[in-house]
């Protein structure tokens, strides 16, 4: 009996290990710790020690790239101390880490300059890693659109991306956490292709172009903001498929083309919206132009009126479905103004056009300046159910 028990023991032993050396490896039989030791996460660089200058006064750009193209193919950390770099622009490879010391650390662009600051190395690079820094976009003295602060711009083929990945890995993974973008002449952020990135805690002040820009699929935007845009705030489009937002906001979006300056607008299918705001932007606060999106816990408040020319729209509203398909959207509309002398800024809560069809709407409203929605628009190829706290306009 003792022999058995013995024989099935040495069995489970041999499983077990067998079990834990197929968990070690990956999809193509390589092993995890040697896929590891590709990457490093310890060599760790200071722009300084490469000649940067932390003062402004001389272009950076030589002593940045030096030093990222220094760490190699394994990647590494680039260090930038408090300071203000002035930079023409920099390209980041795969598995390279800018971490800055917090606000303090000021990557400027150069005058008229006609590129984005800083950008991907290759539209195959993949987990590129920004954090702790403010890009100063020095609008006052651009006249390029193409002066973006972050351009990620991946290739939207699995199978390039994964033919370049150290860990055979077909999607970008990229991580941008603690980024202050201020003044830019192009957009704040613009990211496209591959997905599977996470942006967290990305504030964008007074860009001209849109504030925060994804045409890249199945990303995460968390704690982001987006304020006084030039034009929309946060613009999802047709190709960020997927993506989720949460807890994110735009306000005062339209500073330049009021025509164009919704908090959000969205023109991809299956996105997630939770927790998030729009107030204040100078058209409409969420416009719904896609199919499949899920919405719980937005806020539209005071939307439809330009902050600096206070000049109101007729058609200011705070949710819009642009023949959007079924869609669920839960949410709250209000006007802050309503009792006072401007009286309300938003002229609706919801308006539904272009065949807009398929969709659930669950909508407070409280303040709006005519009426919770065009009386020409209620049909029944929309459920809505709207509660409306009236009050003297």
């Amino acid at each position: 009996m003792k022999k058995i028990i013995t024989g099935l023991l040495v069995i489970i032993l041999i499983l077990t290990c067998f079990i834990f050396k197929l968990i070690k490896q990956d999809s193509n039989g390589v092993h995890i710790s040697e896929i590891a030791k590709k990457i490093s996460t310890e060599t760790i660089i200071n722009v300084e020690e490469q000649g940067a200058d932390s003062t402004g006064f001389s272009d950076s750009t030589k002593s940045f790239q030096k030093a990222i193209d220094s760490l190699g193919k394994s990647g590494g950390i680039i260090f930038i101390p408090k300071g203000t770099f002035l930079l023409d622009q920099i390209q980041i490879p795969s598995y390279v880490q800018l971490v800055g010391s917090g606000k303090g650390t000021i990557l400027k662009s150069k005058p008229n300059s006609d590129k984005p600051l800083i950008v991907l190395k290759s539209k195959t690079a993949q987990m590129v890693y920004l954090r702790d820094f403010t890009i100063d976009g020095n609008r006052e003295y651009q006249s390029s659109s193409k002066a973006r602060g972050i351009e990620f711009i991946n290739t939207r083929s699995a199978e390039e991306m994964k033919k370049k990945s150290i860990l055979k890995e077909h999607d970008a993974r990229h991580y941008i956490e603690n980024i202050y973008i201020s003044e830019t002449k192009g957009d704040g952020l613009y990211i496209e292709g591959r997905g599977e990135s996470q942006i967290k805690g990305l504030q964008v002040l007074r860009s001209d172009g849109i504030g925060i820009h994804s045409n890249a699929q199945d990303n995460w935007f968390t704690d982001c903001s987006s304020g006084e845009s030039g034009i929309y705030g946060i613009f999802v489009g047709d190709a960020a498929t997927n993506s989720r937002y949460v807890n994110c906001k735009a306000w005062f979006s339209g500073r330049v083309h009021s025509d164009q300056g919704d908090g959000f607008h969205i023109t991809a299918s299956r996105v997630a919206l939770t927790g998030s705001e729009a107030q204040d932007n100078s058209k409409h606060g969420f416009v719904f132009a896609g199919s499949d999106i899920v919405g719980y816990g937005l806020l539209a408040e005071a939307n439809g009126w330009q902050y600096g020319t206070r000049i109101r729209r007729e058609d200011g509203t705070g949710f819009v479905f642009y023949g959007a398909i079924n869609c669920n959207i839960q949410g709250v509309a209000a006007d802050r103004f309503v009792n006072s002398k401007e009286k309300s800024h938003q002229t609706f809560a919801i308006q539904l056009i272009n065949q807009s069809r398929g969709n659930h709407i669950d909508v407070t409203s409280r303040g709006m300046r005519l009426n919770t929605i065009p009386s020409n628009q209620l049909n029944n190829d929309n459920k809505i159910n709207i509660t409306d706290s009236k009050e003297i306009n």
